[in-house]
């Protein structure tokens, strides 16, 4: 039994010594398998149980270290308790409570979300033409980004929606307008989809933090 607290390991009192053999189970497998490969010798191998056991808790505390550090010197998951297999799915728990998200007017979807450097956002807008709809998107997420503290010269990639890919160049016109010099060109791509009624362009961007 394994609780991983802001201090550490917390294990209970039968694994009080983490360098000692504490699984149990894993050392009757071992010597299960060894067993079953030279059944002949089958009595000498169970008896090798006690005697790791007894050597595992009572060698000295150099050994231990030693020991625990394995061939290479590297260190390596201790017997007792199960925190190293554990810490990983706190640890990711954890990161995953800083994400934020900007509410937007549909329900069930943000019109941004942000974790750590990295912000999501996407826009549409109403617009009687293809390129009135991309300028009028662009804003939208100019003002989602910095919001979240980006803009748009830290976009890493883009991806346009168009309703008719007929209208690409129309489109590109106010994105080159809108997005500068090759200094600040995301990776983007752009694809033609079935849009909502009366959407022509649908953009999503993702941007690194200032």
């Amino acid at each position: 039994m394994c609780r991983w607290r802001s201090g550490g390991c917390k294990e209970a009192a039968s694994h009080r010594d983490p360098d000692g053999f504490a699984n149990l189970g894993n050392l009757g497998i071992m010597i299960g398998g060894l067993a079953t490969l030279v059944p002949e010798r089958r009595a000498e191998v169970v008896a090798l149980g006690p005697k790791s056991i007894v050597a595992g808790l009572c060698r000295p505390p150099a050994s231990r270290g030693a020991a625990a550090h394995g061939v290479s010197g590297m260190p390596i998951p201790r017997a007792a308790g199960a925190c190293y297999a554990r810490r990983p799915v706190q640890a990711w728990s954890e990161r995953m409570s800083d994400i934020e998200r900007w509410a937007g007017d549909a329900k069930g979807r943000s019109r941004a979300t942000a974790w750590r450097d990295l912000v999501f956002t996407v826009a549409t807008a109403p617009g009687a033409s293809v390129a009135e709809q991309t300028r009028a998107s662009l804003r939208r997420i100019s003002g989602n980004l910095a919001e979240a503290g980006a803009d748009h010269t830290r976009l890493l990639s883009a991806t346009v929606y168009l309703a008719d890919i007929a209208h690409k160049a129309e489109m590109d016109a106010e994105w080159c307008e809108w997005i500068g010099g090759p200094e600040h060109w995301p990776q983007r791509a752009c694809v033609q989809a079935a849009l909502a009624p009366g959407t022509l362009v649908e953009i999503t961007v993702i941007a690194a933090r200032r």
